[in-house]
């Protein structure tokens, strides 16, 4: 079996994880929730969470998906954007 492919049992683990979903609430002192009080544009919130859960900035085309998500709903926009990079499976795969 190929290591660098992330296995759908994987994936559905974390979907469903409650560690997760809990990292990606904008309650309390997770990551998206100080983002989200911490002024930041949206921008710096996206580039932020990028770089914090892949290591990488985002291409163009995931700045303007997640700018299209945030501009809807601020806060559960910077949460499904948290949820999608945690859940992805670049991140499952280096991480």
């Amino acid at each position: 079996m190929d290591k660098n492919i992330a296995t759908p049992m994987q994936a559905m683990v974390l979907m469903s994880s409650p560690l997760v979903n809990k990292r990606v609430s904008a309650e309390g002192t997770t990551r998206v929730a100080n983002l989200l009080k911490s002024g930041k544009s949206e921008n710096e919130i996206i580039e932020e969470l990028f770089l914090s859960s892949l290591i990488r900035r985002p291409t163009a085309e995931e700045m303007e998906v997640a700018k299209r998500l945030i501009a809807e709903d601020k806060k559960e926009g910077t949460e499904t954007v948290q949820w999608a990079l945690l859940n992805s499976a670049e991140f499952l795969l280096n991480h």
